[in-house]
């Protein structure tokens, strides 16, 4: 499945648009707006990775969020085997997904796409303010992250779209540290 990234021009909490009201409601909008954009927590202090280290003098990198859970995909026609089949899914993706991902900046470093090698990255929680996108899908305090430092803005994109296939996600949140611009993968 091919993933089309589209930029999330404003960032609300409820992916509500710009409301048509007075100035005093699109002012609570945009600070919500913005208070939102800043909810991304770095894991990796910049102080704390040489600039020339991993050719981070270049790129930036930025931050993937995505939830465990799979209730997008349907593993069985049977209702109660499914509901079953992703519970236990769910599960596995919970426990593993650091190996998950280890195995993903793996196979893309082997794959080598975009000619870059992603080193420094983070595994976590990183992200704690909220986004409901349009298909219902939540990310918030509970999403996992992942935070990749050094690479360009077409292959963090190349990496979200390979995590979201292999946890089974329909949409993926994405933070480009690069341009500061927000996507959302589906």
């Amino acid at each position: 499945m091919k993933y089309k990234f589209t930029e999330i021009k404003h960032f609300h909490p409820n992916g509500e648009p710009v409301p048509n009201g007075s100035f005093y409601q699109s002012g609570w909008y945009f600070d919500a707006c913005r208070k939102n954009c800043n909810s991304f927590n770095k894991t990796i202090l910049d102080e704390d990775i040489h600039p020339e280290q991993y050719g981070l003098a270049n790129y930036a990198g930025g931050m993937i969020v995505f939830s465990t859970d799979v209730n997008s995909v349907e593993f069985d026609k049977n209702k109660l085997l499914n509901k079953l089949k992703q519970f236990y899914t769910t599960q596995k993706q919970r426990l593993f997904k650091k190996t998950m991902v280890d195995k993903v900046v793996e196979r893309d470093n082997q794959e080598q796409k975009t000619d870059e090698t992603i080193v420094p990255y983070s595994i976590g929680k990183s992200f704690n303010g909220r986004y409901k996108s349009d298909d219902g899908n939540v990310f918030d305090e509970k999403s996992t992250t992942v935070e990749v430092y050094g690479i360009s803005s077409k292959a963090l994109l190349n990496l979200s779209e390979i995590i979201a296939q292999d946890f089974m996600q329909q949409t993926v949140l994405i933070k480009d540290f690069n341009n500061g611009k927000i996507y959302l993968g589906a």
